[in-house]
């Protein structure tokens, strides 16, 4: 499993990403981290082509194939919203390794 960050090219965006990176290899020093700063998009626009892209994802590899699950941002956000807190980032990365994540998205559609 590999928790990949892609963001927007920006400063703030860069530094919230190195802290991000940080804290995660101190807290869980066996899951691979990959931050990367967003390519714009070639052809078809992708979610991390975007010019407000901070996009936390979980990527799992099964043989060949790869899956990648969203956890930040769990919705789309409207452009010039604030960038998430540190902490909600990390919420994020323990809810999915702890699998609360599941129970917290049932708990939204009842």
């Amino acid at each position: 499993m590999v928790l990949e960050l892609v963001y927007a090219p920006s400063d703030e965006r860069a530094e919230l990403a190195k802290q991000l990176q940080a804290k995660i290899e101190d807290y869980w020093p066996l899951l691979t981290m990959r931050v990367r700063a967003a390519a714009p998009p070639k052809g078809a626009a992708g979610r991390c082509g975007r010019a407000d892209a901070f996009d936390l994802l979980w990527v799992e590899r099964w043989g060949a194939s790869r899956h990648s699950s969203v956890l930040h941002p769990p919705v789309a956000q409207p452009a010039g919203a604030p960038l998430p807190s540190l902490r909600a980032l990390l919420t994020c990365v323990r809810k999915k390794i702890e699998g609360n994540g599941i129970l917290e998205n049932l708990a939204l559609t009842l």
